[in-house]
Parts: C-alpha cells; structure tokens; sequence
C-alpha cells in the first residue's frame, strides 16, 4: 500500500497536482525561498489549508522544515525542487505556445510603417522614437504575458517570474520581436 502510494507521488505527477490547484502552485512558487506559515497566509493561502499542505509536503519529502529564532521555516528540498523545474518547464512551454513574438513583430512593423510615413529629418529625433518604440513593445508584450499567466494559473506574475526568466529583444533593423524564456530554478 505504502509503496503504491510513493510510487503515485513522483515529481511528474505532483506538478501537475500543482498546476491545477492554483494555491499548491502559489505555496511551490513561494517555497523556493525558506518562508514561515505567517508569510504563506500573507498570499491568500488560509492558514489551515497551508498548513494541511505543509504537513503534507515535508511527509512525502518535498519539504523541509528547521526551527528559525521567529518560528518554524519550511522550503523545499531536492525533489521538491525537481517538482518546481517540471511546472517551471510547463509554463515555459504554455507561453511558448502562445507565440507572442510573431504577435507583436507585426505590430513593430505597423509602427516602424508609420514612423517612415511621416517621416523624421533629424537623427536625434530617430533615436528617441525608436527608444519609445521599443519601450511600448516591451510593456505591452509583458503585460499581456502577465495577463495570460493570471487567467491560466490564477497566480500572480511576479510568483512566476522568480522562476521564469523572460527577455524580449526588440530589433528595429530586421522589424522583429523575439521572446526568450529560461528557468530560474
């Protein structure tokens, strides 16, 4: 019994519990660092579920627990790490999916369409507007990154971001946006 039940609790199987439960995904995310059950609750966690899953998690082995000066300090241990890689991995591959960068290379060549039309005789004046160009792609390229990271996960961006590197390079000369994403962890 004890041996089917370890054998359900492999690393694969629990990120895919995670990410479809967006508070066992909110307590992985937050977990990376060592946090008290105070700060857990701090992200909407209540306290009795947080600590259920907590209890949980250092019983199967994807937690560790140490006694700090304010209290009892939980993070995650090697397979729990393993664990944050795959959903980190899933994440990568959902937004890959998405295919932003074709998205908005369109849209970097509406705009660099329009600024030719109206034309710009002096050079300081390029430079400045390619800097606001690149400066709108980017902010709306990563809010709608963020917004699809809350609709899908129901977890706020930054949780993901600590785990998930995104860079954007706006390059005016080829009219193209490229998004590249790498773990973290």
């Amino acid at each position: 019994m004890e041996e089917k039940l370890e054998e359900e609790l492999r690393p694969p199987v629990v990120a895919a519990e995670a990410l479809s439960q967006p508070r066992l995904l909110a307590m992985f995310l937050l977990l990376k660092e060592p946090r008290r059950l105070v700060d857990l609750t701090d992200y909407g966690i209540p306290k009795s579920t947080a600590n259920r899953w907590l209890k949980r998690l250092v019983g199967f082995g994807f937690a560790n627990r140490v006694r700090g000066v304010r209290g009892r300090y939980y993070y995650l241990s090697d397979e729990g790490l393993e664990v944050l890689k795959l959903i980190g991995k899933h994440i990568i591959d959902s937004l890959k999916r998405l295919d932003i960068g074709s998205k908005y290379t369109e849209k970097l060549k509406r705009l660099m369409e329009e600024r030719s039309v109206y034309g710009y005789s002096l050079r300081r004046y390029r430079s400045h507007e390619s800097q606001e160009v690149e400066k709108v792609i980017r902010k709306e390229l990563l809010s709608e990154v963020f917004e699809f990271i809350k609709e899908k996960y129901r977890v706020p961006p930054h949780l993901v971001t600590a785990i998930v590197k995104i860079s954007i390079d706006v390059d005016e000369e080829e009219e193209s946006v490229k998004v590249n994403y790498a773990l973290k962890v």
